[in-house]
C-alpha cells in the first residue's frame, strides 16, 4: 500500500510512476498474484485491442477502481500497452489497450503454468483451452 501511495505523490509532482520493486521480475511476479491480473492479460491477449468498458463487460465483478489499477500495473510492467485515437463522431479520444510482445510472451508462461497444474495436481486437462475467469475452478478453497 505504502508504494501505491508513494506512486500517487510522485505523480502529483509530476513524476513517473513505478514498479513495486527495483527487480522488474518480482514486481511482474506481484502484479500476476492480483485478483484480475491474468483474467486481463487473457482477454487482451483474445483480441487486437479493447476499451475499458469492452473489458468492463467481459468481467463480470470488477469494479472500475480495480481495472484501471490492474491496466496501469500492467503498463508499468511494459505487458500491456494504451493509447488513444479520436472518435470519427464527436471527435473524443477513445483510449485502447492491447497485449505487447512481452505480454505474449506472458500469455505463454501462463499457459505452461496451466500445463503443469494439469501435470502435477490432475487438474481437468481442458484447463488450457479456457481462460481463468470462466473456470469453475476460479474460486478460493472452502467456500
Amino acid at each position: 500500500m505504502a508504494i501505491r501511495t508513494a506512486n500517487k505523490q510522485n505523480k502529483a509532482k509530476g513524476g513517473k510512476a513505478h514498479l513495486y520493486f527495483k527487480c522488474k521480475t518480482l514486481s511482474l511476479v506481484h502484479i500476476l498474484g492480483k485478483k484480475w491480473a491474468v483474467d486481463v492479460i487473457e482477454i487482451l491477449s483474445s483480441k487486437k485491442s479493447m476499451q475499458f468498458n469492452g473489458m468492463m463487460h467481459m468481467l463480470k465483478g470488477i469494479t472500475p477502481r480495480a481495472l484501471s489499477s490492474i491496466l496501469n500495473d500492467l503498463i508499468l510492467a511494459e505487458v500491456v500497452s494504451k493509447s488513444g485515437s479520436e472518435s470519427r463522431n464527436d471527435g473524443e479520444v477513445q483510449t485502447s489497450y492491447k497485449i505487447t510482445e512481452k505480454g505474449l510472451v506472458l500469455v505463454s508462461f501462463i499457459q505452461s503454468s496451466k500445463q503443469l497444474g494439469i501435470n502435477l495436481y490432475s487438474i481437468d486437462a481442458s484447463c488450457t483451452d479456457r481462460q481463468c475467469r470462466t473456470c469453475s475452478l476460479n474460486s478460493l478453497s472452502g467456500k
